[in-house]
């Protein structure tokens, strides 16, 4: 029987080699690509001049320089002239609310997904600009809560539009109002009010579940009667519920707290939020940031910058300030840049927009990252949108530096592309 045995499994050691091979004959070839170009952007504030790009079926295997190992049997595509970078990124597009949503003190929902046909037009132009992502804000008042979307413009989707998954950030935006405005004291206030009374929701909730699950003798009946229309009291607080349940997100590092804040007492008190409560934080606005700098820099959390548009009246203080970006780099903040202002218009100003930082100090690395991979992370949609390893491959070929105005893109190319079709090779 032991003998048997032996020979039973010998038979099955050699079909098993067997089957290694026939699978190899029918698996799909792996492509191997070499892109070597002038310069290689990361999009995480590192460079390589000239660079190659190593990219397995569309995927990003490893980026450097010139002496980068290549494999014999890669293809190798040479754009000695050209600037290669990651898909573009615009973390701030404000957009308007619908006006059912408008009003609601707890929360709104930005219904990106609703709204998606007047966006698919705008999406082909804005891809056009090579332009991969934009975050959609709401512009609701300040002190409260928005749920922010993000939408790729070169997804899978029809038109090559696709919705990043729900909210990407849950955006509280502070009044700029003067310095010394009990206004703005009152809204800092509001947010570690709605956050703790999230996490008193989460314990109550977990104590009504504990009871469930060891019912008493002589427990009340259900509150509502079943089959009964439900009152206008009880939608309201399935709506606080439900606004809650998004606070708790963020509360367990799910989705960033995307502060809008430009005054630096207001920054300040953000950061010590996202400190004291261990939140993922994205800083938006920041105009008056130069005196937190260090702090700001200390948290790296990403801080959009909109050089383009004017203070608002109401914040006519708070002047464009020279030492702020220079201010921020020396502090090692990582900065990400909008196009500034409303849909439709913002993100077709966005290479101006990074080009002007880089005017004002900061170093031009970083500047292409502030409209790519810091600009992704500050959209919610992290490592998406950089030339690192493990990467899917959303390439830009330029003629020439992305920050010039007059550069245009020579190609762009998707993991699809990369992956399937040998007629871009050069």
């Amino acid at each position: 029987m032991r003998g048997l045995g032996l020979v039973v499994s010998l038979a099955c050691v050699v079909r098993a080699a067997e089957v290694p091979d026939a699978a190899k004959a029918d698996a799909p070839e792996t492509r191997v690509v070499a892109v070597s170009v002038g310069e290689l952007q990361v999009g995480d504030g590192t460079s390589h001049s000239p660079g190659v790009l190593l990219l397995k079926d569309g995927v990003v295997e490893a980026a450097g320089g010139a002496d980068l190992a290549i494999p014999d049997a890669a293809e190798r595509w040479a754009y000695p002239a050209a600037v290669l970078t990651p898909w573009l990124v615009d973390p701030r597009v404000e957009v308007d609310l619908l006006p059912a949503e408008a009003g609601k003190p707890e929360t709104v929902m930005l219904t990106a997904a609703d709204a998606r046909p007047s966006f698919d037009p705008w999406l082909e132009q804005v891809r056009e600009q090579g332009i991969g992502a934009a975050c959609l804000v709401p512009r609701g008042t300040s002190g409260v809560l928005g749920r922010t979307a993000t939408v790729a413009t070169n997804g899978p989707g029809a038109g090559g539009a696709e919705l990043l998954g729900g909210a990407t950030s849950l955006v509280f935006r502070l009044s700029p109002a003067a310095p010394g405005s009990a206004v703005r004291a009152a809204q800092r206030q509001a947010l570690t009010t709605l956050l703790d009374d999230a996490r008193k929701y989460r314990d109550e909730r977990k104590k009504e579940e504990d009871a469930k699950e060891k019912p008493k003798r002589g427990a009340p009946r259900a509150r509502y009667a079943v089959g009964r229309p439900a009152t206008k009291d009880e939608d309201d607080e399935k709506e606080r519920s439900e606004a809650k349940e998004v606070v708790l997100l963020v509360l367990d590092g799910k989705l960033p707290l995307r502060a809008w804040a430009d005054r630096d007492d207001d920054v300040d008190a953000m950061l010590a939020v996202a400190r004291e409560r261990r939140l993922t934080l994205i800083l938006d606005g920041c105009r008056d940031g130069a005196s937190v700098a260090a702090l700001i820099g200390e948290s790296q959390a990403p801080v959009v910058l909109d050089p383009l548009s004017s203070p608002a009246r109401e914040i006519d203080d708070l002047i464009p300030d020279p030492d702020l970006v220079p201010t921020l780099v020396r502090a090692g903040a990582r900065i990400a840049v909008t196009g500034g202002g409303a849909w439709p218009h913002g993100p077709f100003s966005l290479r101006a927009a990074a080009a002007l930082l880089a005017s004002q100090g900061l170093p031009h690395d970083q500047a292409i990252a502030a409209m790519t991979g810091v600009a992704a992370e500050a959209a919610g949609v992290r490592d998406r949108f950089t030339l690192t390893k493990g990467t899917p491959a959303r390439l830009l070929l330029w003629d020439g530096d992305p920050l010039d105005p007059a550069t245009s893109i020579l190609k762009r190319l998707e993991p699809q592309d990369v992956k399937l079709a040998p007629e871009i090779a050069p």
